[in-house]
């Protein structure tokens, strides 16, 4: 199974909880700061990444450090990616949830590239007509 295939899985059982408990939004702020803490704070990669550590240990760290600070289910979601061996996939999934949220709310990112700097009027006008075309709020 490709990387890709792995990280849409679990993103699209994730963001179906999410629905389920009505937070989206919630969620996908909380993987955010989840994932930037794993990448930041060295202990917690350490701890999210090393494959010496046991897997009670890694729930210990994981534990400690986010039981006050996120959600119940978001924590058990990192402990089955932790009993599935599957840490590698975490930011991916978190990417992959972000499209899928964006999607289920409607919201579609765009990144566009001009040859010159388009005033803010044009950019609100091109917004408008990519939002009308899609049909779908632009970012």
């Amino acid at each position: 199974m490709s990387n890709k295939t792995i990280s849409k899985r679990y993103a699209q059982a994730l963001l179906e909880i999410a629905q389920e408990e009505n937070k989206i939004s919630e969620f996908s702020k909380q993987l955010e700061i989840i994932k930037d803490n794993l990448v930041q704070i060295p202990i917690l990669q350490y701890a999210w990444y090393e494959n010496k550590l046991t897997k009670e240990d890694k729930k210990r760290v994981i534990e400690a450090y986010f039981t006050e600070k996120t959600y119940a289910t978001l924590l058990s979601f990192l402990y089955i990616l932790i009993d599935k061996k599957r840490e590698i996939y975490f930011e991916k999934i978190v990417l992959e949830f972000k499209d899928l949220a964006d999607f289920e709310k409607e919201f579609l990112e765009v990144n566009v590239g001009t040859a010159v700097k388009l005033s803010d009027s044009e950019v609100q006008k091109l917004t408008n007509r990519i939002s009308d075309i899609t049909g779908k709020k632009v970012r």
